[in-house]
């Protein structure tokens, strides 16, 4: 089938119908959803478009699309105008008051309707009451008219559906009840003397039953991906035609179907064809289909008679309510009100009933004489809940749609009917009979040095996923002309190692078939040595595959790359990978502030953790030929050696540029020479020291051992001793409380002063006394301030 994306977004939950269901609302009780309407400003197709995608997104569930005016579903609370940005939409739920006034009537009654679930549950006959047989036996389609409108374009096989635009064949159009469904809703009416005329009240009333008896439909399969399409715009309503189609009956109707075909030729392209009205219908459905903003799976046409005054067919055959024309579609007539069954749910019940003919489920009710051992759908399913024969009924005589005895729920499906219309879940794990075949994917490997192997840290990896389909059993159809259909595949992932899942998109840009081409250049990620490249997919009812390829990454990645000043010389450090291939790295160096251009100082073999400073992940490398309050910027440079085809090559791995000015050497106490000194504040001037924190200083706390001597404690531990920077005039006032904080001993700091005072001012001319203190020591040194 094709894309879902357009579809309501929610996880397949652990429950199934099953006979006897609470008559609650699913989607508001279970999955704490409310119920609301997007009304689409102007009735804009490309806005509803745009805003069922948005819808597609969220976690709604049993949607209803009519558009190009209005989305109705059950969505989360909070869903508000802001996750519709930039469409002139109206969110309307049932507390918000009113129904915007650009509303019109038809859609206001449609959505007052669907607010008001409880109370449609509650209309029409009482439940328990036999109302008698819905149709006439369904007529399977005869092998002629099966041929006649059987071509060659349709999905292949193991597919997903085809392109919208691709025609089906007449008995493919509607092969299983999941995906997006697109439901042509016709009013005719006699344009001269019949009995009955169309009211915008009685289409409004028509079309909210109908919705509701789809979201009753949606909520009885609320475990699989499943929306409906209504497309009744306004070329659809009071087309005229020459006969009251409800003062006919079965006989008559070919003519009035027809003449509502010919009516409608033209739109979208539509052109029927000469009195045929089976082909001319099919042919509208293929026609909608390709023509409709929004893909579509399947479809089929309602044509609603007006039936307000006559009750039922008038004509000698028409002892029916509604009727399905075959098994498998493509169209049903159905009157409003529904004959003896009337409005509100029970025309509902009739609508679904015949919707369910057209996707394969057969009649259960007595007079149908379809026994239990009949079966019908992709699935082959069993007619096991049939009330035939008449009197010693042989199935389980469930409530059910598809008959009318006894319905203690309103609107129930059984499970019969379910695994006829593709729904079926026998061991109820809410993955659908239908598809629950699970994708595999394998990774497209060539074999040679360069398939497993990378020097950059880039990778090409190239997959092929596939799900298989389970066998189409549908006896309904000819054997040779069946059409597997598989779960499409939904989404897709990379991942290294075990590292995080990074999604992946097929070769054309989007999942929507059962097979898919993957490729991605994976260009970081890798950790020199051995990697396993894993991809994973998952089909769109969850069911995942994955496969793996190992992959070496000859090359190099620095975790770390650090510098450090001391007194006459600045440490490098850095740290790698565990794996370096026998790596030399060069240093390079640049002096920015003559601004020289990098050069090689040393080089480090990576590969031998015996070497000065040297383990075999973490190196340090000490540059002792600088000059005092120089900026010097660092990189490394990896060299691997490798043979390749019989010739030795050469790989460079830069890591990033650092960099670190070299301190004024402190020869002895704490603070280093001042420089420049004198030094001038204007235009920006500033004076530079180095300050040495003691790795070990007197204990003052302590007592004077013999001899003297006072202990010793450490500042190169855990603890920290705090360093005090001020500056004095020469009468000894504080100028200026430069610094002050707790730091470990042993280090260099890099120390300036720009000339001015606590409150920011520029001082006077004059002799100036830097004042070091930590740790009980004490060292100062003059400065001269010019102007």
């Amino acid at each position: 089938m094709s894309s879902f994306k357009h579809l309501i977004h929610a996880a397949l939950i652990l429950s199934v119908l099953c006979p006897g269901v609470s008559s609650a609302n699913i989607f508001e009780e279970q999955y704490g959803l409310k119920p609301m309407a997007i009304v689409i400003g102007g009735g804009d197709a490309a806005v509803c478009a745009a805003a069922g995608e948005i819808v597609g997104r969220m976690e709604a569930k049993g949607c209803i699309h009519m558009p190009p005016g209005l989305i109705m579903g059950y969505f989360p609370p909070g869903t508000s105008l802001a996750d519709f940005p930039g469409l002139d939409v109206d969110i309307v739920t049932p507390g918000s008051g009113a129904i915007p006034g650009r509303v019109d009537a038809v859609f206001r009654k449609i959505i007052s309707g669907f607010f008001n679930e409880r109370a449609f549950r509650q209309s029409g006959h009482p439940a328990g009451l036999d109302l008698g047989p819905i149709d006439l036996p369904v007529r399977d389609m005869p092998a002629d008219v099966r041929l006649k409108y059987t071509g060659t374009n349709r999905p292949m096989d193991g597919s997903v559906a085809a392109p919208a635009e691709i025609d089906r064949d007449i008995d493919k159009n509607s092969e299983f009840l999941m995906g997006n469904v697109l439901v042509n809703v016709i009013f005719p009416e006699s344009g001269q003397d019949g009995s009955e005329n169309w009211t915008d009240d009685e289409i409004a009333a028509a079309i909210a039953d109908l919705n509701l008896g789809l979201s009753q439909y949606l909520q009885a399969t609320h475990w699989v991906e499943l929306a409906f399409y209504v497309n009744c715009p306004s070329e659809f309503k009071k087309i005229p035609v020459t006969i009251e189609p409800i003062e006919g009956d079965w006989d008559s109707d070919p003519f009035w179907i027809m003449e509502t075909m010919e009516h409608l030729s033209g739109y979208e392209g539509y052109v029927p064809i000469e009195h045929d009205y089976i082909g001319s219908t099919h042919k509208f459905n293929n026609t909608m289909r390709g023509a409709f903003p929004i893909s579509t799976d399947w479809v089929f046409t309602a044509f609603v008679a007006d039936a307000s005054l006559n009750e039922c067919w008038q004509g000698p055959a028409g002892q029916y309510v509604a009727y399905t024309i075959f098994m498998g579609g493509p169209f049903i007539v159905i009157p409003y009100p529904a004959c003896r069954f009337g409005t509100g749910k029970d025309f509902a019940h009739v609508f679904i009933h015949e919707m369910s003919h057209v996707f394969w489920a057969l009649d259960e009710y007595a007079s149908a004489n379809m026994l239990c051992t009949a079966r019908s759908g992709y699935l082959n399913g069993r007619n096991g809940n049939s009330y035939a024969p008449a009197g010693t009924p042989c199935g389980e005589q469930l409530s059910c749609i598809m008959n009318n005895y006894i319905l203690d729920v309103p609107l129930p499906i059984c499970p019969y009917t379910m695994k006829q219309v593709g729904l079926g879940d026998e061991n109820e794990n809410s993955i659908p009979d239908l598809y629950e075949m699970a994708p595999t994917v394998e990774i497209i490997y060539v074999p040679g040095f360069t398939s497993d192997t990378t020097y950059d840290g880039s990778y090409l990896l190239s997959a092929d996923a596939f799900n298989p389909a389970v066998e189409n059993l549908n006896p309904f159809q000819f054997e040779a002309d069946r059409v597997d259909y598989a779960p499409y595949i939904k989404k897709g992932w990379s991942q290294i190692n075990d590292g995080v899942l990074v999604p992946i998109v097929p070769g054309d840009g989007k999942w929507d078939g059962a097979r898919e081409s993957l490729s991605k250049v994976i260009e970081s990620g890798l950790d020199p040595g051995e990697n396993l490249i894993h991809i994973i997919v998952e089909n769109c009812v969850g069911l995942e595959a994955r496969d793996a390829i190992g992959v070496t990454y000859v090359g190099m990645k620095y975790y770390m790359v650090d510098t450090e000043a001391g007194s006459e010389y600045i440490d490098l450090s850095w740290i790698t990978a565990s794996q370096v291939f026998g790596s030399d790295f060069e240093i390079n160096r640049r002096d920015a502030t003559l601004g020289t251009d990098f050069e090689v100082i040393e080089t480090v073999d990576g590969d031998d953790p015996q070497a000065p400073g040297t383990t075999r992940n973490y190196y340090i490398f000490r540059d002792g030929n600088v000059v005092a309050m120089h900026l010097y910027e660092y990189k490394i440079v990896s060299r691997i050696t490798a043979v390749i085809d019989g010739e030795p090559q050469v790989f460079a791995y830069e890591s990033g540029v650092v960099a670190e000015k070299s301190l004024i050497p402190v020869p002895s106490g704490l603070l280093s020479a001042m420089a420049p000194n004198p030094f001038s504040p204007a235009d920006g001037g500033k004076v530079s020291f180095t300050v040495k924190i003691p790795g070990d200083f007197p204990d003052v706390d302590s007592p004077a051992r013999s001899g003297g001597r006072a202990m010793t404690a450490s500042a190169l531990d855990d603890s920290k001793v705090t360093l005090v920077i001020d500056i004095y005039n020469v009468k000894g006032q504080l100028v200026r409380h430069l610094f002050e904080l707790p730091l470990y001993g042993g280090q260099y700091k890099d120390m300036e002063w720009d000339g001015t005072n606590d409150r920011g001012e520029k001082v006077s001319n004059g002799i100036y006394f830097v004042k070091a203190r930590v740790a009980g020591e004490e060292s100062v040194k003059k400065i001269v301030v010019l102007r």
